[in-house]
């Protein structure tokens, strides 16, 4: 892989207004399938409505929960408002929009399909922001760690609507999830800032670690105090438990991501930055700062399709195989694209080389995994294999493994296969640790995996650049 450092390349600045510019067209995007899924205001307010009064515990599809499909549209306008409510708190913030900040506002636009929607984000960005100021740093310094941390409004919608104790939905109930959303927005920025001395840079999801770590702990709070909230089971899912719209949403998805291409192509002065970067393998790096805006989407681009079409080939190969079925498998539900998404709009750390590593691993596993589990309840281990690596948990660890790029990009692709082989496992299981309440689960799963398992993967790892680690 490549030492990103030690490229010599002439990065083009792009002017902040362009960036606002580009990303208000993702919203725009979105606002227009929302309203081509529910063209009538009144549904669209109706599912608005049902998705801020969720739960939204992790892998909440949006596009489902209204369980009226005329109004998955929904979804769709939730993503729209919070980018623009994401880029007006850059604007007056004062913020210069960089890479990072082109990331916080794609994690926003993804999981606007599952567990963040335009009620329940406020909490933990308030708390960022009385974080910044108990600390007397500008906001700006802060606006995308408030918005990666929104994630935890979680706690606000659990409390306020699925906490038997509080009287789900009234008042005091809804004051309280507020409150415990500030102060889990308070603790993640402080635990952020400490992280990276416990991943050493091979997670780009350090929220998503210190996230996990907060909520970890709140949920133990919670249990401790008779706040549990109500038993979980994963729900509805769209394709799933509907019927498939596997067509509409590869159009939007493929809408989104090439118009980051289109785009990204176009302003990019420098265009002989687009194919190291592309066809390259880095441990991070903010490649809007070293390669350029445009050369950094046209990346995102790319990444983008190589998820979803990851996705929509496991689906294709469970029913391709003898005795397999299509109905449920390759999906893109809600987490599903809320993961591909996130592949999609990420110019830290990531490329197309370095979460192709990941992914073969994660397929690996999730086959294997599948398959054994089947064969014990009789069943065939082909099509258990392949029906299980296209069921929705596993897409969505397929497209946040994302997290851990770093991982092939430094230590190379045999170190990569197999994080993405123990990410797997690991993924299954740390839910339950944080009650569902962060739906950066696999982000919590990727820093575990930095910090117990980086060591052994340095053995098997050529570069030996990170002896000076330790």
């Amino acid at each position: 892989m490549n030492d990103l450092n030690a490229l010599q390349i002439d990065a083009h600045e792009v002017e902040q207004r362009t960036k606002y510019f580009v990303l208000i067209g993702v919203a725009l995007i979105t606002f227009a399938f929302g309203f081509y899924f529910t063209p009538n205001i009144r549904d669209l307010a109706e599912a608005l409505k049902a998705i801020c009064l969720h739960h939204s515990l992790a892998n909440s599809d949006f596009m489902a929960i209204p369980m009226n499909e005329g109004l998955i549209g929904g979804a769709f306008i939730n993503c729209g408002l919070l980018i623009l409510c994401t880029l007006a708190t850059y604007y007056v913030t004062d913020t210069k929009v960089m890479g990072t900040h082109y990331c916080a506002t794609g994690i926003v636009a993804a999981y606007s399909f599952y567990t963040k929607n335009i009620f329940n984000v406020w909490g933990p960005v308030i708390g960022v922001f009385l974080y910044a100021a108990m600390r007397k740093r500008p906001l700006k310094e802060y606006s995308n760690v408030a918005w990666f941390a929104s994630v935890l409004g979680i706690i606000t919608s659990a409390t306020a609507f699925y906490t038997p104790a509080l009287l789900k939905g009234t008042i005091p109930s809804i004051v309280w999830g507020v409150l415990f959303g500030i102060i889990v927005g308070i603790m993640s920025a402080a635990l952020c800032r400490y992280m990276p001395k416990l991943h050493r840079g091979y997670t780009v999801f350090n929220l998503g670690f210190s996230t996990g770590v907060a909520i970890v702990f709140m949920f133990s709070l919670y249990k401790a105090i008779g706040w549990s909230h109500d038993s979980y089971s994963n729900g509805a899912y769209l394709g799933v438990t509907t019927k498939s719209y596997n067509l509409q949403i590869g159009i939007f998805l493929t809408t989104i991501f090439l118009y980051q291409i289109i785009v990204g192509y176009l302003i990019e002065k420098n265009k002989q930055n687009i194919k190291p970067l592309v066809l390259g393998g880095f441990k991070g790096g903010d490649y809007d700062a070293k390669f350029g805006f445009g050369s950094a989407m046209f990346n995102c681009g790319c990444c983008g399709f190589v998820s979803m079409f990851y996705a929509l080939a496991t689906g294709w190969i469970a029913a391709a195989v003898p005795g397999g079925t299509a109905v449920g498998m390759g999906q893109l539900s809600g987490p599903a694209i809320a993961g591909i998404i996130t592949v999609g709009m990420w110019p830290v750390g990531v490329t197309p080389r370095t979460y192709g590593t990941l992914i073969l691993g994660v397929y690996t596993m999730s086959f294997l995994g599948g398959g054994i589990t089947g064969a014990q309840l009789g069943k065939d281990f082909i099509v258990a294999g392949t029906a299980h690596a296209a069921g929705v948990g596993q897409l969505v660890v397929s497209g946040f493994v994302v997290g851990i790029c770093p991982i092939p990009g430094d230590l190379g692709f045999l170190a990569g296969y197999v994080a993405g082989l123990m990410h797997t496992v690991m993924a299954q299981v740390t839910g339950a640790w944080h009650g569902w309440m962060t739906s950066y689960n696999n982000g919590f799963a990727g820093g575990l995996i930095c910090v117990f398992c980086i060591p052994m993967l340095m053995l098997i790892s050529k570069n030996r650049r990170h002896e000076k680690l330790y």
